[in-house]
Order: C-alpha cells, then structure tokens, then sequence
C-alpha cells in the first residue's frame, strides 16, 4: 500500500511537472503570438501615420502653392492698377502744364504787346519834343 501511495505520489509529481511545463510553453507561444500580433499591429499603425503625415505634407503644400498663386495674382492687379493711376496722374500733370504754359504764353503775350506799346508811347513822346 505505501508502495503503491509512493507510486502514485511520483506519477502526481510527474504529471504537475508535465502540466507545468505545458503551461509554460503554452504561455510562451501565446506570449510569442501577442508579440508578434503587436509588432504587426504597430507596423500598420506606423505606415498609416506616415500616411497620414505625407497627405498632410501634400495638401499643405497645395495649400501654400494656392495662396502663391493668388498672392501673385492679387500683386499683379495692384501693379496693373497702379500703373494705370500713374499713367492717368502724368496725364492730368502733362495737361496741367500745357494749360500753365498757355496761359504763361498768353501773360508774356500780353506783357510782350504792353511793353511794346509803352515803348512805342515813349518814343512818340520823345519825337514830340
């Protein structure tokens, strides 16, 4: 009877030890698979944030390219419309200068006709005496 107790004590012993073993490996492999499933896990989640970053970096880019555009844009119809302004300003100032000048034309005319006339008075006066 001990023999057959001392017996079944090593077969128990024998089987946790089998058991124990089974659960380690089993928990290994499992362990194993999680870290491989993570490291999958991780890689997707990487390349989708690499992505996402590019297509952020791209409408970015198209973002700025656009604002250029209408920047540049804008700058050209302002320096259009400024040159048009100056243009319009010369030619006020050009006809202002054309009006001074006739009328300076007109006062050295008249200045001219007057001088000329007081002259001729003074002559005639100095041919009286």
């Amino acid at each position: 009877l001990k023999r057959q107790l001392d017996e079944i004590k090593e077969a128990h012993a024998a089987t946790v030890i089998e058991r124990k073993e089974e659960h380690k490996r089993q928990l290994d492999e499992l362990k194993e698979s999680y870290l491989a499933t993570m490291s999958e896990r991780l890689d997707e989640i990487k390349e989708s944030h690499l992505t996402t970053i590019s297509e952020h970096e791209e409408e970015h880019k198209r973002q700025l390219d656009d604002l250029r555009e209408s920047h540049l844009a804008t700058l050209s119809a302002r320096e259009e419309e400024h040159k048009c302004q100056l243009a319009e300003l010369r030619e006020n100032h050009l006809e202002t200068l054309r009006e001074r000048e006739m009328v300076h034309t007109c006062q050295l005319d008249e200045l001219r006709e007057s001088h000329m006339a007081t002259v001729a008075e003074r002559e005639s006066v100095h041919r009286c005496q």
